[in-house]
């Protein structure tokens, strides 16, 4: 009788023992479950401010291509304004041109600009 009950005292502290291992092991699965809905929270908030700027750049780009645009057909019109002028005129004219294809080529590096930042953010949203 001793013995028996000996045995069921050990049988359930090995029951026990085993129990509280297994409460260990769900507890930090629980833990490191959390760890991990917090970090989907942040990659989904960050994915969603990528999403805007996305967007905004898209806008930025879409107004900078009508502004190449409107300045290739105001640079074409006074290149031929410029060549049936009078010379007195010519050289106003020619300077408008100049700056023109200075305001052209600021709008256009600008655009670079513009498209590499939405593609580095495409890639990093990829990621």
């Amino acid at each position: 009788m001793k013995a028996a009950k000996s045995n069921l005292e050990t049988t359930i502290k090995n029951n026990k023992k085993k129990l509280q291992e297994q409460y260990n092991t769900l507890q930090m699965e629980k833990d490191k479950n959390t760890r991990l809905d917090g970090r989907i929270k942040e990659l989904e908030d960050s994915c969603s401010v990528l999403k805007e700027r996305e967007e905004e750049y898209s806008s930025k780009i879409k107004k900078l291509d009508d502004r190449i645009i409107e300045l290739t057909k105001a640079k074409a019109l006074v290149s031929i304004t410029a060549d049936a002028s009078s010379p007195s005129n010519q050289n106003s004219l020619m300077k408008q041109l100049s700056d023109l294809q200075i305001e052209y080529t600021a709008t256009s590096n600008n655009y670079k600009n513009v498209q590499e930042d939405l593609n580095a953010m495409k890639k990093k949203k990829k990621k």
